[in-house]
């Protein structure tokens, strides 16, 4: 087994105890939601401050309502637009890796 990931589930001050206590890393869940910095404008900040002994192995990119496999031109182009603030995010959290629900399934889906 190569590691152990926790999903913090916007729940990163409970998390980050379970994560030092049992030596995992995390996937930090709460920048799914683009509005989220309308909310909590200081997030980032504070969850890699108790994040900072923690390795941030992966985020959630955004997901509700996208769908880049859309046959509607606006939905592929919300969704990219989504999907490069998730990069963002990643970017300053200094992860790696972003999981997204992209809702493209090939042959499956309209071509994008």
């Amino acid at each position: 087994m190569k590691e152990i990931v926790l999903c913090d589930d916007s729940e990163y001050l409970r998390v980050a105890d379970l994560c030092e206590k049992f030596n995992v890393n995390v996937n930090i869940d709460a920048f799914n939601d683009p509005e989220y910095f309308n909310t909590y404008p200081n997030e980032i900040e504070k969850q890699l401050e108790r994040y900072k002994n923690i390795k941030v192995c992966s985020i959630h990119g955004s997901f509700t309502d996208l769908c880049f496999g859309s046959k509607d031109s606006l939905i592929r182009e919300a969704t990219k637009n989504r999907f490069e603030y998730s990069y963002e995010i990643s970017r300053k959290l200094g992860c790696k890796n972003i999981v997204l629900h992209h809702g493209y399934v090939p042959g499956t889906s309209y071509p994008p």
